[in-house]
């Protein structure tokens, strides 16, 4: 029964605290993927890496290991930071690049992340009874519902005792990750001192006074300085994987497609019917769990979507999982290495040069080619067609970022 169905029945709503984990993380998700169509989302590897770093410590011990967190960073220089329902957490750099440590910046992100904990904004949603949440299906609903859950989140609605929580839990929180506490205090004097120079200071307004908080969480961490039983050496903490499975097979690298953080490829995509876009391939994060092997790509398009994929080297070829899907979302052969690829070469020509490429294809369920691929060492993917769609793919430019792996370099373009 979908939302409006449920209403027109005279179904009570949901209330936050009944609402299934599987709908909290979807809505949180839908709202997610809202907030990256209206923000750039920065790729920058150093940045990303550390808000990874610091996040996941902190999302180890805050009790809800049910919730796939991820952190991400919005490129513009406002004051701001936000926690969607399910994990989904935003730092904008302006903050980031202001904070003098990652003991102020681990506060600020379990402040965050004690919000996602403690369904502060699917409660204030449900106060505001902007719309109705049930336990339905929420296919169909999930598009308007984010919207309006995201002015509610950005326009920090939260009630004063919500924030007053968070502060709390986000300064245990980074006491037991084994961050300094006193970093809430400096947290409050960094925001202070930001909030002067900022024309919008988002993440101040609507709180309680900030010299208040500072002059709560400094108390606060005074009595927790008396119980150091409760700080954990960093090494203790248990720090939840992203929500993903396994790939079936151990990956390896390999130099048909060098993969780092940072690395970059733009391609020209021609349709037989005369459609021309540009597509930029980005490596915007390692998994974890798996250095060396696994990484996520994220593929814009001009005037298009931007897709998200986990991608995997191996043995005999090359896996994809889709990103943000369950945990069971299965892996499957994005191209597959023939039993003499490792001998045979095509000389391939393409705006970013000419390379000597291995030919991988790509087959439907019916065994026809539903995808061939030209791929060169030490440049990655440089030509893919897929025939039945009439579209070709042709590598333009490209950028590698240092390898962990050993790869032959391609000729300059």
């Amino acid at each position: 029964m979908g939302l409006a169905l449920a209403v027109a029945a005279g179904m009570a709503p949901a209330r936050a605290d009944v609402l299934p984990l599987s709908a909290e993380i979807s809505i949180g998700r839908e709202t997610a993927r809202i907030v990256e169509t209206q923000y750039p989302i920065s790729t920058d590897p150093v940045l990303l890496a550390r808000v990874q770093r610091i996040g996941r410590r902190l999302a180890g011990v805050c009790g809800r290991p049910d919730l796939p967190f991820e952190f991400h960073v919005v490129d513009t220089p406002d004051i701001n930071a936000f926690c969607l329902p399910g994990g989904f957490v935003y730092v904008f750099r302006g903050l980031l690049q202001g904070v003098p440590n990652d003991d102020a910046l681990a506060f600020i992100l379990g402040h965050e992340i004690a919000h996602a904990v403690h369904r502060h904004a699917l409660r204030q949603f449900e106060k505001n009874q902007i719309v109705r949440v049930v336990t339905a299906p929420l296919s169909g609903v999930l598009g308007t519902f984010g919207r309006d859950l995201l002015k509610v989140i950005l326009s920090r609605r939260f009630s004063r005792d919500d924030e007053r929580q968070s502060d709390r839990e986000g300064l245990n929180y980074i006491v037991r990750a084994g961050f300094d506490v006193d970093g809430g205090v400096l947290a409050m004097e960094t925001l202070l001192r930001l909030s002067e120079k900022a024309r919008h200071p988002e993440f101040l307004s609507s709180h309680p006074h900030t010299q208040n908080r500072k002059e709560a969480l400094a108390a606060l961490a005074k009595e927790l300085k008396a119980r150091p039983e409760l700080k954990l050496a960093p090494a203790t903490v248990v720090v939840p994987a992203l929500t993903w499975n396994a790939p079936p097979v151990p990956p390896r690298p390999t130099p048909l497609f060098p993969l780092a953080v940072g690395s970059t490829w733009t391609y020209r995509v021609v349709a037989t019917e005369g459609g021309v876009t540009r597509a930029t391939v980005r490596v915007v994060e390692q998994h974890p769990t798996a250095p060396g092997g696994i990484f996520r790509l994220e593929t814009a398009y001009d005037q298009g979507p931007t897709v998200a994929a986990w991608v995997a080297p191996v043995a005999a070829g090359i896996l994809r999982r889709p990103c943000g899907d369950h945990v069971g979302a299965a892996w499957h052969h994005e191209w597959s290495f023939a039993a003499d690829s490792g001998q045979t070469r095509e000389q391939v020509i393409v705006p970013a040069g000419e390379f000597q490429c291995v030919r991988l294809r790509q087959l439907a369920a019916d065994g026809s080619v539903a995808a061939e691929g030209w791929f060169a060492e030490g440049a990655g993917l440089v030509k893919c067609v897929w025939p039945a769609e009439g579209i070709t793919q042709e590598l333009v430019s490209y950028r590698l970022a240092e390898t962990s792996a050993p790869v032959a370099q391609a000729p300059p373009p």
